[in-house]
C-alpha cells in the first residue's frame, strides 16, 4: 500500500467494527492519513455511539 502521510480523508458509512468501511479506515489510519469518519443513521443513535469510540482508535474527526 502506499504512504498515506499528509493525505487527508472521508469515510463513509461506518457502522461498526465488522464494516468494510471500518477497515478501510484502519488501513488508511496505518499509512498515514488523517481521516473524517461519518456513519449510517440510525434512530436509537447506536452507530453514532459506535463511530465515536472507533474514531477515536484513529484519531479522526
Amino acid at each position: 500500500m502506499n504512504d498515506l502521510s499528509g493525505k487527508r480523508g472521508v469515510i463513509l458509512g461506518i457502522g461498526n467494527q465488522r464494516s468494510i468501511a471500518w477497515s478501510v479506515a484502519e488501513h488508511c489510519h496505518q499509512q498515514g492519513a488523517e481521516l473524517a469518519l461519518t456513519f449510517l443513521s440510525d434512530p436509537k443513535g447506536r452507530f453514532e455511539a459506535n463511530v465515536k469510540k472507533l474514531g477515536e482508535k484513529v484519531n479522526a474527526t
